[in-house]
């Protein structure tokens, strides 16, 4: 068996499995904290709303247009599982004025470090056809899986997010938005304002 088919075996016949086992033990670790993580995460987008507010009555920032939780890669690399939260004006990524916090995403991901854990040890089993190097690539593919539940439990956190005072207080554009994805690349919206 040369390296490419040994990769493409370890791929589907081992991690393959691994993921499915890994997302359902995810889902289950979700569903039975769901209310915490929701409380967890307004915590968060509080903290960017407070920001914001302070920002903008020192007049650094114009009305918000979005509001993004990136999954960092880079971050994903170094065992580091934090999205990087950044509010923006209406020029989203070409505006100057930096306003970001941090949410700790480490309650979904520490499943992907397990499945790291166990993929290094499994790929020892192919005499050296396997590296690291493919590890982590593998483990930076699987990582859209767990972004799936920051994108879930952003949509069911928010889902009363006009409540929040710290929110409130914000000077907005007529759309606004809160997206979930990775850094400088596809997001999905989990909140969006929209003046008729």
């Amino acid at each position: 068996m040369n390296r490419e088919e040994a990769l493409k075996q370890f791929k589907e016949d081992y991690v393959q499995k691994k993921r499915l086992e890994k997302i359902l033990e995810l889902n289950e670790y979700y569903e039975n904290n769901k209310e915490k993580l929701a409380l967890e995460f307004i915590e968060s987008f509080k903290n960017i709303c407070n920001k914001i507010e302070k920002i903008q009555i020192e007049e650094k920032k114009e009305a918000i247009g979005y509001i993004t939780y990136s999954m960092l890669l880079t971050e994903i690399v170094e065992h580091n599982y934090v999205y990087i939260v950044e509010a923006f004006n209406k020029l989203w990524f070409l505006d100057n004025e930096e306003c970001k916090v941090k949410y700790d995403a480490s309650w979904a991901f520490n499943f992907l470090e397990e499945l790291e854990v166990e993929m290094e040890a499994e790929r020892k089993l192919y005499m050296s056809k396997i590296t690291a190097a493919d590890v982590e690539k593998i483990k930076l593919k699987e990582a859209k899986y767990y972004n799936c539940y920051i994108i879930e439990l952003a949509k069911y956190a928010l889902e009363n997010i006009e409540e929040l005072e710290e929110f409130n207080k914000l000077k907005r554009e007529e759309k606004f938005q809160v997206r979930v994805g990775e850094y400088m690349d596809v997001s999905e919206i989990v909140y969006c304002e929209e003046e008729e």
